[in-house]
């Protein structure tokens, strides 16, 4: 019988699992983003933008998603690109590309997509710390912000 740790140094941390209360389970280095409290944020508008992307190519899962925060109200922006990019409360950056921003079903744990998010929904905004391989410098050029048009520097990588 394998250990659950055995798991996880073979084929690197497991997905978050929901616990009771519809809490999602660690998984690996990751932090809330803008946490203001331990409770859900609520999607409270969703503006997709249609036409060309920044690479001129026809973009699919563009745009912005305002979320609010149950207890103090904060506001967490997040922009987007068929992935999460950017993550800004109150118009402060605290979270963006490289490292992989994750927005989960607060019931479920399940994972959102950018094309499935929808005004009304409870979820949990997550930051998985990327690896250093996409920290480095010389890769940074086609990961950061700027790289989606996205007038910002990476946020927490030296």
């Amino acid at each position: 019988m394998l250990d659950p740790g055995d798991h996880q140094r073979r084929a690197g941390p497991r997905p978050p699992r929901a616990r009771r209360g519809g809490e999602p389970g660690a998984a690996g280095p990751r932090s809330r983003v803008g946490r203001c409290g331990a409770g859900p944020r609520r999607v409270l508008e969703v503006a997709r933008h249609v036409g060309p992307g920044p690479h001129g190519s026809p973009g699919f899962g563009r745009g912005s998603v305002t979320l609010a925060d149950h207890d103090g109200g904060d506001l967490l922006r997040l922009e987007m690109e068929n992935e999460y990019l950017l993550a800004l409360r109150d118009g402060v950056p605290v979270a963006s590309t490289p490292d992989v921003l994750s927005v989960l079903d607060h019931r479920t744990g399940v994972p959102v997509q950018c094309d499935a998010i929808r005004v009304g929904l409870e979820v949990d905004v997550v930051r998985l710390a990327a690896a250093p391989f996409w920290t480095d410098p010389r890769r940074l050029p086609v990961l950061q912000p700027r790289a989606y048009g996205i007038d910002c520097d990476p946020v927490g990588v030296r």
